[in-house]
């Protein structure tokens, strides 16, 4: 496409260089008089390029979307209902951005409901799209006790958990372990031990019966 005017130029251009380096280019005139920029490809595996020739995916058989601007951040900007909700994810030296810029809740879902929400004020929710606290952690199950929060130990198989289960707060210890209650860094400050059979020490780690 040609403006003789301004003289400006805009491609849909064929790229081919072997079977499998082949691919359709948009390009456009940004100054007059000047060889058209692409913008965007389109290659011979299905990927799509945005700021680059050679658009990349997750691995190998996956089509992707790839990004780009080397100079300085790239983003894909997300906008609906008239512009009144929108936000972006966009990468630069900071790192990688989620944002939802309008007042409305961060939602991640996973088969096809949400499980984790993040509200404007900064409270997050999981197992729950209202959380009135900075954390909140909803279980709909009242059965069993490893559920709720778990702490695990690594590569090991000892763990602990705090829910709510049976009408009460519960701090559970699995695998016939003590609860101790410590303070500061050093180990030996542990004013308060439960241990596994019942017992409960204060201002000693190994009480009697």
């Amino acid at each position: 496409l040609y403006d003789a005017t301004n003289n400006y130029k805009h491609q849909i251009k064929n790229y081919w260089n072997s079977n499998t380096d082949s691919r359709m280019d948009f390009n456009i005139g940004r100054t007059s008089g000047v060889t058209p920029v692409t913008i965007m490809s389109v290659g011979y595996g299905g990927n799509v390029g945005i700021g680059t020739t050679s658009p990349r995916a997750v691995g190998s058989g996956y089509k992707g979307l790839e990004i780009s601007s080397p100079s300085s951040g790239s983003s894909l900007w997300l906008s609906g209902f008239s512009d009144s909700t929108n936000g972006y994810l966009a990468m630069d030296t900071g790192g990688l951005n989620l944002t939802a810029i309008s007042n409305h809740p961060l939602t991640f879902g996973t088969n096809n409901s949400a499980k984790m929400t993040i509200l404007s004020g900064g409270n997050v929710g999981i197992g729950t799209t209202s959380p009135g606290s900075k954390l909140v952690v909803k279980d709909s199950q009242d059965a069993t006790f490893n559920n709720g929060i778990a702490f695990e130990r690594s590569n090991t198989t000892q763990s602990g958990y705090l829910n709510m289960v049976g009408g009460a707060m519960n701090i559970v210890s699995y695998d016939n372990l003590p609860i101790k209650f410590r303070t500061g860094s050093n180990a030996a400050n542990t004013p308060m031990t439960i241990e596994a059979g019942g017992n409960v020490g204060i201002g000693t780690t190994s009480p009697g019966a």
